[in-house]
């Protein structure tokens, strides 16, 4: 594997790239005082939107018949993005609770 070229504009438009530069950036801003305020799924649509566009727009130019397929997308990749986030922090901190309350029984 050329190492080199590792993410391209190419790789980035896949389904696994977008989700995996959507993931890079969203952690990397999501402390910034300014950015801090947003939620991080709103984010990471907007990074993964932008994202996107960019991309397109650098590839293949942006037709406009393409346009609602591009937020539709920006929607799925965004939303992908945050859900190992929610999964980690929400239900395995549950779980253990839920186990830490039955060893006390």
């Amino acid at each position: 594997m050329d190492f080199n070229n590792f993410f391209t504009l190419e790789y980035m438009l896949t389904p696994v790239g977008a989700t995996t530069t959507t993931i890079l950036i969203v952690q990397f801003l999501k402390e910034m005082p300014l950015i801090k305020r947003l939620k991080t799924k709103y984010l990471a649509f907007i990074v993964a939107l932008l994202n996107i566009l960019i991309c397109t727009l650098l590839t293949k130019g942006i037709n406009y018949n393409e346009l609602y397929m591009i937020f539709i997308n920006s929607l799925i990749i965004g939303f992908s993005s945050v859900g190992g986030y929610d999964f980690n922090n929400k239900v395995l901190k549950v779980d253990k609770l839920k186990i830490e309350d039955d060893k006390n029984e």
